[in-house]
């Protein structure tokens, strides 16, 4: 028994297994402070009152830590390594805002796959602000609760398509899943459906390389059609 006592006495008191041997790599949007303490790291250093500079290893599980990394909505995946005595490691991947809902005057700021990333009052990057989805309400780290699905899956597949095709769009109104339009520079662009979207915005993001006849042309470029030409014309 006194053994073992002595044994408990060095694995819990002794600074060899204070995690002071920690790194974190992946991040480039959520801060290292932001994910540390999502880890539940630093509220272990805040709770020993100074008794211990570094959370114990045996303190928090590796899904402990990874759990609480998860719950910041920037935060796609995580893994959390430990290694004895005093080793942790974080890799994280991150969402990225590929476009904006307007909602009562809020920015809901959402990724590829419609979720939702933060809500500010302003849009600070050139991505599309999305319309026609009725939204109903939203939560930080869910997907959007709409009336219009087929709209929202409709816009979560053009964002993707966007960042494929390397396309600049403002705004793109989804409210008609048969008369989806764009708008990019001083054009509105008649998308239609989605029927062979891909290949219609490889003709759009040509046409945007090769501006010869719509520079500085305000009008409306017809690429609902994939049989025929794009067609542009100029407001009058």
């Amino acid at each position: 028994m006194a053994v073992a006592a002595i044994c408990l006495t060095i694995v819990f008191l002794t600074p060899l297994f204070d995690m002071n041997n920690r790194a974190l790599y992946g991040n480039s949007i959520v801060s290292a402070d932001e994910i540390w303490e999502a880890s539940g790291f630093t509220m272990i250093m805040e709770r020993t009152g100074g008794l211990r500079q570094y959370p114990h290893f045996f303190s928090l599980t590796a899904a402990q830590m990874e759990q609480g990394i998860l719950e910041i909505p920037y935060i796609k995946t995580v893994t959390v390594t430990k290694i004895l005595p005093n080793s942790v490691t974080i890799h994280v991947t991150e969402r990225v805002v590929s476009g904006y809902v307007d909602f009562h005057g809020t920015f809901i700021y959402i990724d590829e796959t419609g979720m939702v990333l933060e809500a500010r009052t302003y849009m600070h990057q050139n991505l599309p602000l999305i319309v026609g989805l009725g939204i109903q309400y939203f939560t930080l780290g869910q997907y959007l609760t709409v009336n219009n699905p087929a709209s929202f899956a409709i816009a979560t597949e053009l964002t993707q398509l966007f960042q494929e095709h390397g396309l600049e769009i403002a705004r793109m109104d989804v409210s008609n899943v048969f008369d989806i339009r764009l708008f990019a520079e001083s054009m509105e662009i008649l998308l239609g459906s989605m029927d062979d979207a891909s290949r219609k915005l490889q003709r759009l993001r040509y046409t945007l390389d090769h501006p010869d006849r719509v520079r500085n042309v305000r009008g409306t470029l017809d690429i609902s059609d994939i049989a025929v030409n794009p067609v542009f014309t100029p407001l009058r």
